[in-house]
């Protein structure tokens, strides 16, 4: 099963795949793994400060399409879902994830049921799957960052280079732990023990 995550941001924008399959040798029961075998991490406001909706919107589309082929082998894609408080609502992300929402439906029939399926994944699921509470933000964010890093270590060395090359990686890890969170792969036995610093 090939998942695709996605974390809103115009400066940021972060999307990761995994797959979820056997590894091990022929005859070998072997072990369910999720190879991550792609990340991304897009900067919509690179050219132009500040883009018209309509030109974000294009960017956004002919930078989905791409993808194009990934998207024709992915069997759910998550969208982290943007919460609407009064006070606190980041109206640009929300209105990018529904756009994200609305290409995928439109463009490859992804729909909340059926073969193809199409998720508005809570942000506090990660945490929540791992038994884990933060108060402050930037505490869950180093917090993601530590759980990925050594999920990698322990299971794909290539991921975990490709991953420590990103400037912004806080982004990324929300996208990955979306894809083992939805696929319920539980921490390895130290990872638990992962300290804030």
């Amino acid at each position: 099963m090939r998942v695709v995550a996605f974390d809103m941001g115009q400066v940021n924008f972060a999307f990761c795949s995994g797959e979820k399959g056997l590894m091990g040798k022929e005859g070998n029961k072997g072990n369910e793994e999720v190879m991550i075998n792609n990340m991304q991490l897009q900067n919509f406001l690179k050219e132009e400060k500040r883009p018209s909706p309509i030109v974000l919107y294009e960017k956004l589309f002919s930078y989905l399409d791409q993808f194009a082929e990934l998207w024709e082998k992915t069997d759910v894609i998550l969208i982290e879902q943007q919460f609407a408080k009064v006070h606190a609502t980041n109206i640009k992300a929300l209105k990018l994830s529904q756009h994200v929402l609305a290409y995928f439906m439109i463009r490859y029939q992804f729909s909340s049921k059926g073969k193809r399926k199409i998720v508005e994944y809570a942000s506090s699921n990660k945490t929540q799957y791992y038994n884990m509470k933060f108060k402050k933000k930037k505490d869950r964010k180093q917090w993601a960052v530590q759980q990925v890093q050594h999920h990698l270590e322990m299971t794909d060395p290539v991921a975990l280079d490709w991953f420590s090359s990103f400037h912004k990686k806080d982004d990324i890890a929300d996208c990955i732990l979306m894809i083992l969170t939805y696929l319920q792969v539980d921490i390895p036995p130290s990872c638990s023990d992962v300290t804030i610093t």
